[in-house]
């Protein structure tokens, strides 16, 4: 079996291999270490970002995502709903991918 590896410039790796029945595998896999090395930075360094109610910027930064997460999330039916990505992104199993503390109202 023949394997091939590519790193990506936006932190991806795309693997190929030729299987013994002569087809192409390919798939992506993350190194997601900077992104979250980032994202602590944020959390412990800045109090996220909010300019104002109804402004085009008063989103307030909660995370940020690797784009190989992203695809799975938008998979599961989660990336597009509000409702479910901010449960994902306050559940404790993902907390390395938020940029703020979780705050309990």
């Amino acid at each position: 079996m023949s394997k091939i590896k590519i790193a990506n410039s936006n932190g991806t790796i795309t693997n190929a291999s030729l299987d013994s029945n002569g087809e192409y595998r390919v798939y992506e896999e993350d190194d997601p270490s900077a992104i979250l090395k980032q994202n602590a930075y944020e959390r412990n360094h800045t109090s996220g970002v909010y300019r104002g109610k109804g402004t085009e910027t008063s989103a307030k930064k909660i995370g940020s995502i690797s784009p190989v997460m992203m695809l799975n999330l938008i998979e599961q039916g989660i990336f597009w709903d509000d409702k479910k990505l901010m449960a994902w992104f306050n559940d404790l199993d993902n907390y390395l991918w938020r940029t703020t503390e979780k705050v309990r109202h």
